[in-house]
């Protein structure tokens, strides 16, 4: 689902039973700037909690060997930081339910 499907995601739910509805602008100005809070939050240390989804965790990756599957080289991954998704344990459920067979 890429931002153009969730902001039609969100006009579509926003519409009917006594509800306000959102725009198309509306929509994606939340998304734009919920990303941007995002990484600013990150980029500070902090933690972004995502309702219902999970959290969003800045961590360092120390440097380590690798290996290029095409040639064999070994060659060194500079450290970074990485950015993590923990789900949230009911989710982590629901998506291994439907995954298994």
């Amino acid at each position: 689902m890429n931002k153009q499907d969730m902001t039609d995601q969100i006009v579509q739910m926003s519409r009917g039973a006594g509800k306000r509805e959102v725009t198309q602008l509306q929509a994606r100005f939340v998304l734009t700037t919920f990303g941007q809070l995002a990484v600013d939050a990150l980029r500070a240390g902090e933690e972004v909690q995502c309702f219902g989804i999970g959290k969003l965790v800045a961590k360092h990756a120390k440097a380590r060997k690798g290996r290029n599957p095409r040639t064999g080289a070994i060659t060194t991954i500079k450290a970074r930081t990485v950015i993590r998704l923990i789900l949230l344990r009911r989710l982590r459920k629901g998506i291994e339910a439907v995954q298994t067979p």
